[in-house]
Parts: C-alpha cells; sequence; structure tokens
C-alpha cells in the first residue's frame, strides 16, 4: 500500500511537470504589450493648454452665483478666478489673497458698523491686457444690487447684502451706495451693517470678486 501511494505522487508530480512546460515560450519578435517589437504600445494624450474637470454634476454653464450656478459651476469658476481679497489655506483658515491684495485694514465705527480697506496689487490686468482696478471690485457689488437686476433679469439673490445702503439701493431709493467707495485705482472700502455685527469671520466681508462691467 505504501509503494502504491509513492507511485500515484510519482506520477502526480510527471504529470505537473508536464502542464507547466507547456507554456508558450517568450517571442523576442513581441514586447509585452503584446504588439511588434520596435514599435510603441498605446501612445500617451498630448500635453495641452486644458485642463480636464470630472465631476458628476452635469454643468448648466452659468458661472455667475446669482443665478442657477451649481458645485460644478462654481468649481470651474474658482478655478479660473482668484480675484477676491479673501481665501481660504489649506487647513480652512481664512487669510489674505497676497495674490492679489497688498493691505487688508479695518476700523470700528461710532455706530456699531465696520469699515474695511482694502489696498489691490497694481499689476494685475484681464486677459485682454486691460489693467484690475478697485472699480472693478466695486462694480461687482454695484451691478448685483442694483433693482434692474432684480426686475429685469430675475436675480435671485444681490451682492453685499451685508453693506450699509444695501436696502436703499437694490431698491431704488438712493441712486449710491453708502457702504461702498472706491478711494482711488487701487483702494476701496467696504462698511459693514452693524446688524450683520458682531461675525467671528468678519474678514470674509472685505473680500469682493472683480468684475469686468463690459462684458455685461
Amino acid at each position: 500500500m505504501k509503494k502504491f501511494i509513492i507511485a500515484l505522487l510519482v506520477l502526480t508530480m510527471l504529470v505537473s511537470v508536464v502542464a507547466c512546460g507547456t507554456n508558450p515560450k517568450p517571442n523576442p519578435s513581441t514586447n509585452p504589450s503584446g504588439s511588434p517589437a520596435g514599435t510603441a504600445g498605446p501612445s500617451a494624450a498630448p500635453v495641452t493648454n486644458q485642463v480636464i474637470f470630472g465631476s458628476s454634476t452635469a454643468l448648466t454653464g452659468d458661472w455667475e452665483t446669482n443665478w442657477t450656478n451649481n458645485a460644478s459651476d462654481y468649481d470651474i469658476l474658482k478655478l479660473i478666478t482668484d480675484g477676491a481679497a479673501i481665501s481660504a489655506n489649506q487647513t480652512g483658515e481664512f487669510i489674505q489673497n497676497n495674490n492679489v491684495v497688498k493691505s487688508i485694514t479695518s476700523k470700528a465705527n461710532e455706530d456699531k458698523s465696520k469699515t474695511f480697506t482694502v489696498e489691490i496689487c497694481n499689476d494685475m490686468v484681464w486677459t485682454n491686457g486691460e489693467k484690475i482696478t478697485a472699480y472693478d471690485y466695486a462694480a461687482r457689488v454695484l451691478l448685483f444690487s442694483h433693482k434692474v437686476m432684480f426686475e429685469s433679469l430675475d436675480l435671485k439673490s444681490g451682492t453685499g447684502t451685508n453693506y450699509v445702503g444695501y436696502k436703499d439701493y437694490s431698491t431704488g431709493k438712493s441712486e449710491y451706495f453708502k457702504g461702498i467707495h472706491v478711494i482711488n485705482d487701487t483702494t476701496y472700502s467696504v462698511t459693514v451693517d452693524p446688524a450683520y455685527l458682531p461675525y467671528y469671520f468678519d474678514i470674509l466681508f472685505a473680500s469682493i470678486d472683480p468684475l469686468y462691467l463690459p462684458m455685461w
């Protein structure tokens, strides 16, 4: 019985060796990808000046946030713009955006409002080469708070609701936005309504994105 078991094991090993020997030998005329030697496999896509953005949410193409801008639209908007005075770092802390701003100062007023004065860099330009100025920052608030935008363009939410004078300006009661001032080409200021203060992250009130008004 013991001899029979030994013979059976030897036979099994021989069959295994034969089976292993049936694998085809590597063909030196082909490379590991299976294509003929000397020819390249699938080529990588050429490098171009573009960014491919993948998202599970369909884009609407509405880049501005005042209408139907969704999360994916907003992601694209932030990829192609970086003009706000305040940005968030990798730890989520709100900090001065030194790419566009030289300085931000604040002043508490007697009526409990608060004024932020922002000096922007003087070497920023739009893609057409035109210089970006403090007027472009004020333009965003003035345009997207004007009553025409609500009445004629179905604006969903205004810009600058936190600033002094918003209600009077957005309803047409006043032609001037009291809380928005352009001091010179590189400096603007915003005054925050006391109703929105105190606020731990009040530095965000100083942050406005510039707007190229001729586009509108």
